[in-house]
């Protein structure tokens, strides 16, 4: 599965100065941006209800492996 996600973030400064931040690192205030990912993944179901699954992309993470329950 391919995805196309925006992203849209923004600071707030809880101590010093957002201007120094700004000049020094670069960081914006608000921000967003246009990110591609993409992975492919299975499951597979021990019982009706119970299951595992795995998943191998890119994007947010590389892997992920977890359970799963069906209510």
């Amino acid at each position: 599965m391919l995805c196309l996600k925006l992203s849209n973030y923004g600071i707030e400064m809880m101590e010093g100065s957002l201007e120094k931040a700004k000049e020094e690192k670069g960081v914006r205030e608000r921000s967003g941006k246009v990110l591609y990912t993409g992975f492919f993944g299975g499951r597979y179901s021990l019982t009706e209800n119970f299951g595992l699954f795995g998943e191998l992309g890119f994007g947010i993470s590389l892997a992920s492996v977890g359970l799963s329950w069906r209510f």
